[in-house]
């Protein structure tokens, strides 16, 4: 039979290589309590080099009971003599190890009897890797916990945003910041929306949610901070989709000192993107724990964020439509006023014509005649102005309206307004002056027409809302100048009825005047402040008003124009001879009325004058007698052939005379592109239906001459 253990206690090699094979520290005990024998897991846990130190020693390391507190063997002694006396004891303790680690354990003693000897087995089991796993449970349980409470708070956030529609949109936002703080245990939470100023992309703060926190919302610092000076690297680091989860005290001296005045010690923020594009972020304050939030905690409390975000851009949206839709309903009101409104002035004038027309057709009196022209011209010219107010906002819809720009002298520019308004200013006993900047180009390069168009229209309004006696100015003063360009102001200043503050933005608006009743009192069609905002806008210019009621008006506009290069002057006021004895010329018009008007304008100038129905008969005529014409008046829209197709057939035919004729479109056909179909089919000018004698003979005097 194999001897384990001689009456002496001494251990044999066998039972020690079967304390060495325990995996747990185990100590072989003698009845009273002294330790025989022990396995290397022992000398590993006490920190002892050999067996017999370990034995010898015992004393000087024994351990201190968790339980009780008490040092040293005799807590193990109390365990010990337990187990001899009921077969087994139990016990915790807390070793320290001889580096001074703390080492938790766990002993079990158990009393053995082998041929009538004795003696006691412990076997200690170190908890550390046991308590490592139950810590790591409990923080899984707590992570779990959190997450659990976030995803309820995130949904909770969906409901708010989504269902509850008697909420106000902006106590629902509050509302949902609260919920996802709260969830989170965090102090703040804010949303910061992105824009850009003057090339750099700033951000400010929205929504904000303080709990245990001084809120941010109101401060200088929650304005349009540009990210590059404030916040430097953010901006990056959004960008690529990266979010900042730090303590404040490990984040750089410039983000520190944003953070740490608000009482920062831990922050989350995450960049919000709608529909691909960086549209700001969401940021969580802790003022109370420093901690790292979880890529869990992030994860959902991104989810939560984008439901905010997308509602705010949905908001966005809707209060967009809304808008729109009450701009549209008050753009259809207004247009219906001002399709009244245009009736009632297109009507009027039209009225006139017919009501005068009938007068002089009923009498034979001379001058009561003359006189019925004379008011009939002053309705027809009034009826065109409408018309070509119409044509010019049909341009500016289509984005058509543009300058031509000349050169010319800025005298005749003043001299031309003053012509065209100074009988209606004498009408109502009104004075005008013209007050201009010595410092004035004397010649300059714009569209000399559409600023005298701007200026009457200014000039008329003033003369309209002006009353009797009183007084209207017109001043043109340098703004600034340079070897190249100009800036010129232009005030018309009137002593008239003037305009209410709150009605001031809605002058130059289409369709609509300041007052819809004053157009029943004044008459207008509130079209002429809109064309004339377009022109200026298109000349490099502002125009704006000042004014107050009862104390007179002030419309400003500034142009900018080129300095003029000579050009020939011509005096207003010069009177031409209009003499084409000996010239021929060709009147091409399919409408018998038209052709008879221009052969009236022309009777009194001598020249010999065909006319054709259609190109095609022009084009035959032209064809049996080349070199008989000096001059073409062509319609562009006519049956059989149409005024450009004869056009380029004349200008095909083998002779020089074809390709020098002076042909002319005399047509109603007047935007931009109809001039420039009419050049580019081979015409040489362009004059525009209806026209008056001096327009006409102007034209034919203008390219006889020139040819």
């Amino acid at each position: 039979m194999l001897t384990i253990f001689n009456h002496d206690l001494n251990v044999s090699e066998f039972a020690q290589s079967i304390l060495d094979a325990t995996p747990v520290v185990s100590i072989c005990w003698s009845v009273d309590l002294q330790p025989l024998a022990c396995n290397a897991e022992a000398l590993r846990l006490f920190g002892v080099g050999t067996r017999d130190e370990f034995i010898q020693h015992f004393d000087s390391f024994s351990p201190t009971c968790q339980a009780s507190g008490e040092v040293s063997h005799v807590v193990a002694q109390h365990y010990l003599q337990q187990a001899l006396m009921v077969g087994q004891s139990h016990f915790l303790f807390t070793h320290q190890h001889r580096n001074g680690d703390p080492i938790p354990c766990e002993v079990i003693i158990k009393r053995l009897t082998f041929q009538n000897t004795t003696f006691v087995i412990s076997f200690t089991f170190d908890l550390r890797d046991k308590l490592a796993m139950q810590e790591n449970m409990m923080r899984a349980e707590s992570d779990i916990t959190a997450r659990d409470r976030l995803l309820i708070g995130v949904n909770e956030v969906a409901k708010l945003l989504m269902s509850d529609l008697d909420t106000p949109f902006d106590t629902a936002v509050w509302q949902s910041l609260k919920t996802l703080g709260e969830c989170a245990k965090v102090d703040r939470v804010y949303i910061w929306k992105n824009r850009i100023i003057h090339g750099k992309l700033h951000c400010s703060q929205v929504f904000e949610w303080s709990g245990g926190a001084t809120p941010q919302q109101g401060a200088d610092f929650t304005i349009d901070l540009p990210y590059d000076e404030v916040i430097p690297g953010w901006e990056v680091n959004f960008r690529h989709g990266k979010s900042v989860n730090a303590l404040v005290r490990d984040l750089s001296e410039s983000e520190r000192a944003q953070l740490e005045p608000q009482d920062i010690l831990s922050i989350l923020v995450m960049p919000i993107y709608l529909n691909n594009n960086f549209w700001g972020f969401i940021g969580f304050d802790d003022c109370k724990s420093e901690r790292l939030f979880t890529k869990s905690e992030e994860s959902i409390l991104m989810s939560g964020a984008l439901l905010i975000a997308t509602a705010l851009l949905r908001n966005d949206i809707t209060s967009s439509l809304i808008a729109a839709k009450e701009e549209a309903l008050q753009s259809t009101a207004s247009k219906s006023i001002f399709l009244a409104n245009m009736s009632h002035e297109i009507r009027t004038p039209m009225n006139a014509i017919i009501g005068m027309l009938t007068i002089a057709q009923k009498t034979d009196d001379a001058d009561k005649i003359q006189d019925c022209l004379y008011k009939i011209n002053k309705a027809a010219n009034y009826l065109l102005g409408i018309v070509n107010d119409i044509l010019d906002m049909s341009k500016m819809d289509a984005k058509k309206l543009a300058l031509i720009n000349r050169n010319f002298y800025v005298q005749n520019l003043f001299n031309t307004v003053e012509s065209m308004m100074q009988d209606r200013f004498d009408s109502k006993g009104q004075s005008f002056q013209i007050m201009l900047d010595p410092k004035l180009p004397k010649e300059i390069c714009t569209d000399e027409l559409r600023i005298t168009q701007v200026l009457t229209n200014l000039l008329s309004n003033a003369q309209k809302f002006t009353p009797e006696g009183g007084n209207i100015a017109l001043t043109a003063t340098v703004n600034s100048l340079t070897q190249q360009e100009c800036e010129i102001l232009f005030c018309v200043k009137d002593t008239g009825i003037g305009i209410e503050k709150a009605r001031q933005d809605s002058l130059f608006k289409a369709f609509e005047q300041a007052d819809w009743t004053i157009s029943q009192r004044f008459g207008g069609t509130g079209l002429g402040l809109n064309i004339s905002q377009h022109i200026v806008t298109l000349a490099g210019g502002n125009i704006w008003v000042e004014s107050d009621v009862d104390c007179g008006s002030s419309f400003y506009f500034t142009i900018k124009v080129a300095h003029g290069i000579s050009v020939a002057e011509t005096p207003i006021s010069e009177e031409i001879a209009y003499d084409f004895t000996n010239r021929r010329m060709l009147i091409v018009d399919d409408v018998e009325i038209n052709r008879e008007i221009v052969l009236a304008l022309l009777e009194e100038t001598g020249a010999h004058i065909d006319c054709a129905e259609n190109g095609s008969i022009a084009l035959q005529m032209v064809k049996e007698s080349p070199h008989l014409y000096d001059l073409i008046f062509m319609d562009v829209q006519m049956p059989v052939m149409d005024g450009l197709t004869a056009t380029a057939h004349i200008r095909a035919l083998d002779t020089p005379w074809s390709k020098t004729v002076p042909i002319i479109a005399m047509t109603a056909n007047v935007f931009a592109e109809d001039v420039e179909r009419c050049l580019q089919a081979g015409m040489n000018d362009h004059l525009p239906k209806p026209f008056t004698y001096d327009t006409l003979v102007g034209k034919a005097y203008f390219h006889l001459h020139k040819h």
